[in-house]
């Protein structure tokens, strides 16, 4: 079986499932503990759709246990902080006015 997404789209397909995660109250330790069994079924059951699906799954076969749970916590961190910039305004959005570009040059 194959999961065909795009990068950006397999992180937000992740991130939809961590924030289901915390919206039930999750722990931390659980939350990694079902990162760690989840990334395991994908490695057995999925095939890499992309080239950084396929790194993650060459560096998950290549791990022990704890290297996989460290992979998985650092995944579950990247898509963490991917969807939480993802939903803040853009810092050059509110130093260029409304007149202004985000390249900074005036509209003309």
């Amino acid at each position: 079986m194959e999961i065909d997404l795009g990068w950006n789209e397999f992180k937000e397909w992740l991130g939809k499932g961590l924030k289901a995660m915390r919206l039930v109250g999750v722990s931390d330790e659980n939350a990694e503990e079902v990162g760690y069994r989840f990334g395991e079924m994908l490695n057995r059951y999925i095939d890499p759709s992309n080239r950084e699906q396929r790194l993650i799954k060459e560096l998950w076969d290549q791990g022990n246990e704890i290297e996989r749970r460290a992979l998985g916590s650092m995944i579950a961190r990247l898509v963490e902080r991917d969807t939480l910039e993802r939903k803040k305004p853009s810092r050059l959005s509110k130093e260029s006015g409304p007149d202004e570009t985000t390249e900074g040059r005036k509209k003309p």
